[in-house]
């Protein structure tokens, strides 16, 4: 998997460890599919603060959304956040089979 973190993420040192960390748990998460997928992380300026923000995108689409800090520190929320973000590139794959298997369909 290939992910690049931003300078703004980089020159912040705790948010670069916990999305390294993180980024380390989405690869357990992508299981065989880990090589399909890259991913950015940057930095974003949420309602409550500055946030994290995590893009990830394979073939087919891609996803986004932001985290704050102290969630990413909790093992589970940061859980909860990547199976989101991949459930979401997951929802684009199957669109995209589907409109495949409609257009085969109205060919034959």
């Amino acid at each position: 998997m290939n992910v690049t973190y931003t300078d703004r993420v980089q020159d912040w040192p705790e948010a670069f460890a916990l999305a390294q960390k993180a980024t380390e748990r989405l690869a357990e998460i992508l299981k065989e599919d880990v090589d399909e997928v890259s991913g950015e992380w940057d930095t974003a300026e949420g309602e409550r603060g500055p946030e994290l923000s995590l893009r990830v995108r394979d073939a087919d689409g891609e996803a986004e959304n932001q985290i704050r800090l102290n969630e990413l520190r909790e093992k589970p929320r940061t859980s909860i956040f990547l199976y989101g973000l991949w459930g979401d590139l997951l929802h684009h794959r199957s669109k995209k089979i589907l409109q495949q298997i409609l257009a085969n369909a109205e060919n034959s």
